[in-house]
C-alpha cells in the first residue's frame, strides 16, 4: 500500500465515520480503515481508488464488488503485510479469527442499508 493509498483510505474511513479497529487496539489502523471501508460500501478498496485517481466520479460505486470473504481475506493480507512477523505473527491470526467470527452482522447490516436505498431509488 502506497503513502497516497493509505492517506486516501483514512480520509474515506473518516466518511463513513469508521471506528477503526473496533474494541481493540488501533495497531495496523490502516488494515481496520480498509476492513470498514470495503464493508460499507461493499466494494474493492483498490480499485475504488483507482477510478478516483483516473477522476471518476462516484468511484465507490463504480469499483469492482467484494465478498464478506474477499473483504476479510484484504484484512488479514494487509495485516500480515505490514508486521516484522508477518505469517507468523500470533495478533494478526487472532485479530483475522475475531473479525471472521464476529463481523457478519455488520456486512448484513450495510447490505442491508443498500437495499433499502435501492428499493426508495425504485419508488421514484
Amino acid at each position: 500500500m502506497t503513502p497516497l493509498f493509505l492517506a486516501w483510505l483514512e480520509s474515506e474511513a473518516r466518511l463513513i465515520h469508521s471506528d477503526g479497529c473496533s474494541k481493540v487496539s488501533q495497531f495496523n489502523r490502516k488494515c481496520c480503515d480498509l476492513h470498514d471501508c470495503e464493508f460499507y460500501h461493499g466494494k474493492d478498496a483498490a480499485d475504488a481508488y483507482r477510478l478516483f485517481r483516473e477522476g471518476e466520479r462516484g468511484y465507490w460505486s463504480q469499483a469492482k464488488p467484494v465478498t464478506f470473504e474477499d473483504a476479510n481475506r484484504h484484512f488479514r493480507n494487509c495485516h500480515f503485510s505490514h508486521t516484522q512477523l508477518g505469517w507468523l505473527n500470533p495478533m494478526t491470526w487472532w485479530r483475522w479469527r475475531g473479525i471472521v467470527r464476529f463481523s457478519r452482522g455488520a456486512w448484513d447490516a450495510h447490505r442491508a442499508r443498500e437495499q433499502a436505498a435501492d428499493a426508495r431509488q425504485d419508488d421514484v
